[in-house]
């Protein structure tokens, strides 16, 4: 029963949707009837200051018939429909409007429509009038059902209610089967793949069950009218009841076929990429200067951080042979430095009391005692002031070049070049993989806002449930999937396993066991009219009731 103050609202909402519409015919028809320029646009922006109060009337009316507050939706549901006729017009008024008088477009309007688009779309008129009529009876007849089962007294067997029942639900079945082809023929026509003839020569059979279908006694139904038609069901997706697969699979095979497409038809990146493989860390040129018969001055040194001394050493050198050149020039008489690492050189330094510091760290390097690695770790910084102490390091570095190369150090260091970091590496992580990618502008928005990944937004229930069933059915296997399902159970809605459908209870069931509950009860048809529908004297098993969340 509708509340009082509801009611009160829904009359006040009809008595406005009434006046309106009023005003509405009422421009309307000084539009088609005005010549003025001028004046035909004044009316068009009073036409449509008109049909937005009118939307936003009938956004109103669609929460109400969405809710379980009101019982009788019949008015609604007419009033919704008179709305959209308004709209209809509108659209149609506007664009007439915007096609220029003396354009190509305004010139050629007539002569565009030739006879047999003219009868294709009369055809698709008289299709889309026929499926209207069968949805509408099919509202009556669901509407007469509800009354039926609310009056059937617990204990008590009707006959005659009990038949009605049945003939309803068989008739009910059929007109669905109907709505469904005719859509189908519908679709078929406008793209191409109907003719218009092969439409007409079954207009008759359409236009008698349309108006004689929802008897019961009606009995002149041919089945196999559709059959010379080529609908194409697996082209349009229409499922069936062998084909039925759940949607987290279709999902994933989509997923696969979108990689694959991908990967077969993603561009050569060409010298756009060329900059990142340039600025990549020196070490790979380092090996390469250092890769030849006298490579990799790390011999001596087995344990890994080995390889990172290597620069260092060069640096010595380098900076011993700067310091060298810069005593000569100033005059003091220091005996010239050895070769480079690689080439053989017999020259000795003259100053003999540092030879055997030399020798001594000299014999030591090979040793792969752990104290004399520390050693060498702690040692302090030599200035590069001092010769004698950059002269003692290069015979150092020298003495390690000499020997064999450790296969284990090169592995590491030739695993080290190949995961050199790259400046896109400092880039922010994309997480978020577009499920059915297109290509759209750069400017648009590229990932989902971070505020549908919040809890919070899906427990104030500022969320309607047909986006909460959106994101559970198109968002599959991710964080938002997990917030709507839990958010449709806060709102007493169960998800059965082996439909993949979510169903609410309509009423209190008639029949509760401890392996199953029967009774009316609201299910989300999310393959074919993306709306809540119901099911009288249905058995839900408790075994595929979801109940992990």
């Amino acid at each position: 029963m509708t509340s009082r103050k509801t009611q009160q609202e829904i009359d006040k909402t009809f008595k406005k949707v009434g006046e309106g519409i009023q005003s509405f015919e009422g421009i309307y028809d000084k539009i088609k009837s005005s010549s003025n320029a001028a004046q035909r646009d004044k009316l068009e922006d009073n036409l449509k200051r008109e049909i937005k109060k009118l939307q936003r009337f009938r956004d109103q009316i669609k929460t109400w018939a969405a809710g379980n507050e009101v019982k009788d939706k019949g008015p609604l549901l007419e009033q919704r429909r008179a709305i959209e006729t308004c709209m209809e017009q509108f659209k149609a008024v506007e664009k007439e409007m915007k096609t220029k008088a003396y354009s190509k477009e305004g010139l050629s309007a007539a002569a565009r429509l030739d006879p047999k688009e003219k009868e294709k779309a009369e055809t698709c008129d008289f299709l889309s009038s026929t499926v209207d009529i069968l949805q509408q009876k099919i509202e009556a007849m669901e509407a007469e059902e509800e009354m039926i089962q609310a009056s059937l007294k617990k204990g008590k067997k009707d006959t005659a209610k009990t038949n009605r029942l049945s003939d309803i639900a068989r008739i009910l079945e059929r007109h669905r089967w109907h709505v469904t082809k005719l859509e189908l023929l519908l679709r078929c026509l406008q793209n191409g793949n109907v003719e218009t003839n092969q439409v007409l020569d079954i207009k008759d059979s359409i236009k008698y069950f349309a108006d004689d279908g929802h008897n019961a006694d009606f009995c002149g139904e041919d089945e196999t009218i559709y059959d010379d038609i080529t609908l194409g069901d697996d082209e349009f997706g229409i499922p069936t009841d062998n084909d039925r697969v759940s949607s987290q699979d279709t999902q994933s095979i989509q997923d696969d076929d979108a990689e694959v497409a991908r990967s077969k038809t993603k561009p050569d990146p060409g010298p756009a990429r060329r900059p990142s493989t340039q600025m990549k860390s020196p070490l790979p040129v380092l090996a390469t200067l250092h890769n030849g018969p006298s490579s990799v001055a790390s011999s001596s040194m087995k344990p890994a951080p080995l390889p990172t001394r290597l620069p260092g050493e060069t640096l010595k050198y380098a900076s011993a042979a700067a310091a060298a050149a810069a005593s000569d020039k100033s005059g003091v008489g220091i005996a010239p430095l050895p070769p480079p690492p690689g080439t053989t050189s017999s020259t000795a330094s003259p100053q003999v009391h540092h030879a055997q510091p030399v020798q001594r760290l000299a014999s030591a390097a090979p040793s792969v005692d752990g104290s004399a690695s520390q050693q060498q770790a702690k040692s302090p910084t030599l200035s590069p002031s001092i010769p004698t102490n950059l002269i003692q390091s290069f015979e150092i570095t020298k003495s390690r070049v000499s020997l064999n190369p450790s296969t284990s150090v090169q592995r590491l260091l030739t695993a080290s070049h190949h995961t050199c970091p790259e400046p896109g590496d400092a880039e922010k992580p994309r997480h978020y993989k577009p499920q059915t990618p297109y290509n759209t502008p750069i400017y648009y928005p590229q990932e989902a806002l971070p505020i549908f990944d919040d809890p919070r937004l899906y427990e104030t229930g500022r969320i309607d449930t047909d986006t909460l069933f959106y994101i559970f059915y198109y968002r599959q296997a991710t964080y938002q999937q997990y917030l709507a399902a839990k958010s449709l159970k806060n709102q007493s809605w169960r998800f059965h396993k082996q439909y993949q459908t979510w169903f609410q209870r309509h009423e209190e069931p008639k029949t509760i066991t401890e392996e199953f509950e029967q009774g009316t009860y609201r299910f989300f048809d999310y393959e074919s009219t993306w709306m809540n529908r119901r099911k009288a004297d249905f058995k839900f098993v408790y075994k595929f009731l979801e109940d992990d969340l």
